[in-house]
């Protein structure tokens, strides 16, 4: 064999020898490098008969007779393992949301996951909630969709008893799925004849509007009646119900409702100590405090200034404020269990 065809044979041997450890580096290269899992996460606006969202203004109007607004303050996402423990969360301002946009949710493990995600009002209240399993793999995107349902209320029923009537039993009727008549949540009514009431609780109920039938009956006597009841999400509502004949019901709903905001809020500037603030005392019978809140323009992020509900109506902000800026305050007002009402706002040029 002459040189020439050593060296190709050479050569030859030579490529086959790197073409396998090329192969070899391939087939093992995937099994070795670890990538970032990405969510790709749409958010599907609600769409129920008793409940719309109002884009123009970031509220959630849900039916009553009083027509009562919710408003919505943020989107939290929470990302966990199957066991339960939290690898990942975000917090969206609703003002910055938009259904239409789908959120980018980044660095996540190679494994099953669960998504969570819930829509708060200005309470810390959840008003819309909804959840989905997927599977995250590396170096890899997942669309994943999640349809949002309002959240669950509860429900104290305390029916006045007739006086000249003393049953023996009762039941209390739900009809919590309007679209089906035939869905009916009953309970049995705890009689108390030496306070004249009987009382029923029932947990765990769609927010909406929903017809409710009383029933109190003896050996010799029924009294029977009918109504609406009004459930609102993520909240007790007590119904003080009276028997009025003629197969009615006469309810009377009992919910503490945010305390009113003061009718203005005045801001002064002093050179020495800082931003003053004044406002008169809210109306409602039922405020313990006042939140203070400030932000760089009207619709800018909220930054909260006291840690805890003031009950004096000043406040004076000494931290770092920089001249020539423009700052916008806000007062909300608070009840004892921590219902927030409107906010009240200025603005001063520092």
């Amino acid at each position: 064999m002459n040189k020439k065809v050593k060296f190709l044979v050479f050569l030859f041997s030579i490529i086959i020898i790197l073409s396998g450890c090329s192969n070899q580096l391939t087939e093992n290269s995937g099994l070795s490098e670890s990538g970032d899992g990405i969510v790709s996460l749409k958010i599907n606006e609600p769409e129920t008969k008793i409940n719309k969202i109002v884009n123009s203004d970031k509220t959630a109007k849900i039916q009553s007779t009083s027509e009562e607004q919710i408003t919505l303050s943020e989107v939290i996402i929470k990302i966990k393992k199957e066991d339960g423990s939290l690898i990942k969360e975000k917090t969206i301002d609703m003002a910055n949301f938009d259904y239409e946009k789908p959120i980018a949710l980044q660095n996540l493990p190679n494994e099953d996951l669960l998504v969570e995600v819930v829509v708060n009002d200005e309470t810390g209240k959840v008003i819309y909630e909804g959840s989905a399993k997927t599977t995250i793999f590396t170096e890899a995107t997942t669309n994943l969709a999640i349809k949002l349902k309002i959240a669950k209320g509860d429900l104290d029923v305390e029916v006045n008893i007739p006086a000249d009537f003393t049953p023996d039993s009762g039941i209390v009727e739900l009809n919590t799925t309007l679209e089906n008549p035939e869905d009916v949540r009953t309970k049995s009514l705890n009689i108390d004849m030496s306070n004249g009431i009987a009382t029923a609780s029932f947990s765990d109920v769609k927010a909406g509007i929903y017809p409710l039938s009383i029933k109190l009956k003896n050996d010799s006597k029924t009294e029977i009646g009918e109504g609406q009841i009004f459930i609102r999400p993520s909240r007790t509502a007590k119904a003080v119900i009276d028997l009025v004949g003629n197969g009615d019901l006469n309810i009377n709903l009992d919910w503490e409702y945010p305390p009113m905001p003061p009718e203005y809020l005045s801001v002064s500037t002093d050179n020495e100590n800082g931003i003053v603030l004044n406002w008169p005392e809210s109306t409602s019978s039922n405020v313990a405090g006042y939140m203070v809140y400030r932000s760089k323009s009207i619709n800018g992020r909220k930054t909260l200034l006291t840690k805890e509900a003031i009950k004096k109506t000043t406040y004076l902000d000494n931290s770092e404020l920089y001249e020539g800026t423009n700052y916008v305050y806000w007062v909300q007002s608070y009840s004892e269990n921590g219902i927030a009402g409107e906010f009240n706002s200025s603005s001063v040029i520092t």
